[in-house]
């Protein structure tokens, strides 16, 4: 199954745009995500998905987010791929 990389920009520096990671993990989960993996409290997340493009997965969770959390959040990603390139 492709593994993807979710990069969160401007998130947990200092008091605005706060999204605990255990929270997000639980997010990416129920939006259907699997093996999903936090980094600390930086905003970077792994997981797995069985379809859809990068560009469809950003839109998601930048959705998923902001409905959650009340912000808006540009979310990075890539194939676990691009890292080996």
């Amino acid at each position: 199954m492709p593994r993807f990389v979710a990069l969160l920009r401007g998130v947990n520096v200092g008091r605005a745009k706060r999204v605990p990671m255990a929270d997000f993990r639980a997010l990416l989960a129920s939006s259907g995500y699997s093996d999903v993996q936090t980094l600390l409290n930086s905003g970077n997340a792994i997981f797995e998905s069985a379809d859809g493009s990068t560009s469809s997965h950003a839109k998601r969770i930048r959705a998923a987010i902001d409905e959650s959390f009340n912000i808006d959040v540009p979310c990075l990603l890539y194939t676990s791929d691009a890292a080996d390139e």
